[in-house]
C-alpha cells in the first residue's frame, strides 16, 4: 500500500473492507480528532494491547488519544504518550494526518514519530492497556490492531 505524501488519505472502515482513497467519504462529518506517537527504538515500535473493557479491547495500537480544548496535535500526541506510558517526550515529528471513518463515527488522525536512544522504562495506565511489546513493522502488521491500525502503519512507514 504505497501513497502520496502531500495528498489527503481517507479511511473508510465503515464497509466490510477497509477503503483508503484520496478522496472524503461522502457526509465526512468528524466528532473528534485523535493524535497518536509511534515510539521508535531501532526498527521496534512500541504497541500496547488496550484493556478489555475499552472500546476496541483487546486489540493492539500505539499511544493515542482524543485532543482537547485549547490543545493542538503535538501536545495531545506527547500528553497522550505520557499519560498511557509514563514517558516524557519533549518533541515528536509529524509524519500525516489521515481522515477516518469508523460505522459509529468518523473521525480526523494525526500520527506523530518519535526516536528513542534506549527502552524506556514504561508504566502502563492500566484502565487503558494491559500489556505493552515492542515489535517490528512487519511482526505489528500481523497483529490484531485497532480497526485501522494496518492502514495507518503503512502509510507512516511508505509500506
Amino acid at each position: 500500500m504505497k501513497f502520496v505524501k502531500d495528498l489527503n488519505i481517507y479511511i473508510d472502515l465503515s464497509l466490510d473492507e477497509s477503503v483508503c482513497s484520496n478522496i472524503l467519504p461522502k457526509n465526512f462529518s468528524p466528532k473528534v480528532e485523535v493524535s497518536s506517537c509511534f515510539l521508535e527504538v531501532g526498527d521496534k515500535i512500541l504497541f500496547m494491547k488496550r484493556n478489555p473493557k475499552k472500546s476496541y479491547g483487546n486489540t493492539w495500537g500505539v499511544p493515542a488519544g482524543k485532543i482537547v480544548k485549547r490543545e493542538n496535535p503535538k501536545d495531545a500526541a506527547i500528553r497522550e504518550t505520557l499519560e498511557e506510558t509514563g514517558i516524557v517526550l519533549s518533541d515528536v515529528v509529524f509524519v500525516k494526518t489521515v481522515y477516518v471513518r469508523y460505522p459509529e463515527y468518523d473521525f480526523i488522525y494525526h500520527m506523530f514519530i518519535v526516536v528513542l536512544s534506549s527502552f524506556p522504562q514504561i508504566i502502563l495506565n492500566k484502565t487503558e492497556h494491559i500489556l505493552e511489546k515492542w515489535v517490528t513493522k512487519e511482526e505489528a502488521l500481523k497483529m490484531v490492531l485497532i480497526p485501522g491500525g494496518k492502514e495507518c502503519i503503512c502509510i507512516a512507514y511508505d509500506l
